[in-house]
């Protein structure tokens, strides 16, 4: 539930992270570590407008993930494709 968080908009997160607390608490899940470490870190240090990616243009900090998911699109239905561009890559 908190691994999306980053995709709403900013004034949304801090309200978001205070239900996904909500909700695991509800339901005995113990993650009081990981929402004690994402709270000072993301919300405290990093800050919700540095944290929200939405509506961006680049969602990653990753550029290879970003590559890939490029690469991904480009190549949506057929895998025999990405086989070609894969082998053409190699040759060169």
């Amino acid at each position: 539930m908190i691994m999306v968080i980053p995709l709403l908009p900013a004034h949304q997160i801090e309200e978001e992270f205070i239900e996904a607390k909500r909700y695991a608490s509800m339901h005995n899940v113990n993650m009081l570590r990981l929402f004690n470490d994402y709270e000072q870190y993301w919300l405290q240090s990093v800050g919700v407008e540095v944290l929200s990616v939405y509506k961006k243009k680049f969602r990653t900090n990753n550029n290879v993930e970003s590559f890939h998911n490029k690469l991904r699109q480009m190549f949506q239905t057929s895998s025999k494709y990405l086989g070609i561009f894969r082998k053409y890559m190699q040759t060169y």
